[in-house]
């Protein structure tokens, strides 16, 4: 916990204005009323599919401090939990886990997509609770805190479903290929037809797909094929996580992001691995967020400040 609190605290501190996109949390603190109050005159469908919950909580907290202590704030709550969590889950690996906190696929959510960072703190407040309705109400709050987890959600129920009919690995893993490309070719016509911002403005969310990543996690999911039946039952989220990112990756601009949500519980079951395969997971995951680290080392904050 001592060590979960320094890391927030330490991104906490940083300077609050010199990263991208903190003139839009700063107007998230002051406007969320505003906000809200503008999608529920579009109809409570839109309001629902907008982030409601992190625009009262916004409303919330810019009643009782400053809008630059507000984002701190956030901050530091969604970087301890996270990092709280993976290091009380995975002990052993703590040395491993405290540097790819610091990768840029990890901590860009406690320096940049703040809203998607506090949505993956709680959303694993409920996936390591040991109680079964605390677990559905945390993890049912966090699309309507960053709407990427309406995509984990999807997911999640997949999972339990092919798990209850007690489908085999390959078939589960067959049919999630399938069923992710199915949702992938419709899901901006899905946030179009019911108003959310995603469908509207996709920049929000678009990534480059340079193919880099498609290759790095079409690498990382085959080692955890070859680790065999059982690790796949286990940690059956993570490969199904992996399987839609890539099914969507060049079709989709919501790719990356729905993928981020999920990396934490990812990158646990990648240390789950053993052997061999264990090493290749970490040299292609250090090796690559290195080389995305070194390409971006002539950048002002490393590609996360303004503009960048």
């Amino acid at each position: 916990m001592l060590i979960a609190l320094c890391y927030g605290a330490f991104l906490a501190a940083l300077p609050v204005d010199i990263f991208a996109d903190r003139d839009n949390y700063f107007e998230f603190i002051q406007f969320s009323p505003v906000i809200l109050l503008r999608h529920l005159s579009g109809g409570i469908h839109k309001l629902f599919t907008n982030e409601p919950i992190w625009l009262v909580l916004n409303s919330l907290i810019g009643l009782l401090i400053e809008p630059r202590a507000a984002v701190r704030l956030i901050i530091f709550f969604s970087a301890s939990v996270t990092a709280y969590y993976l290091l009380r889950t995975n002990p052993k690996n703590i040395w491993w886990l405290l540097l790819f906190l610091f990768f840029p696929q990890i901590i860009k959510n406690f320096v940049i997509h703040l809203r998607q960072g506090l949505a993956i703190a709680i959303f694993l407040m409920g996936w390591f609770s040991d109680n079964h309705r605390r677990k559905l109400i945390l993890i049912g709050l966090t699309p309507f805190i960053h709407a990427s987890f309406f995509f984990v959600l999807m997911l999640l129920a997949m999972v339990f479903i092919y798990q209850r009919i007690r489908f085999a690995a390959d078939l589960r893993n067959l049919l999630t290929i399938l069923s992710a490309s199915a949702l992938g070719a419709v899901l901006l016509v899905l946030a179009r037809f019911v108003g959310a911002r995603q469908g509207v403005s996709q920049e929000t969310f678009t990534e480059k797909a340079s193919g880099a990543g498609f290759l790095l996690w079409g690498l990382l999911v085959c080692l955890m094929v070859l680790q065999g039946q059982t690790y796949l039952r286990r940690y059956s989220f993570a490969v199904t996580a992996i399987l839609f990112y890539l099914c969507i990756y060049f079709t989709s601009p919501v790719a990356g992001r729905a993928f981020e949500s999920t990396i934490p519980l990812v990158v646990l079951a990648g240390l789950a691995l053993t052997g061999w395969r264990r090493m290749a997971f970490l040299g292609l995951f250090v090796g690559f967020n290195l080389l995305v680290m070194a390409l971006n080392s002539q950048k002002p904050l490393m590609g996360f400040a303004p503009g960048m």
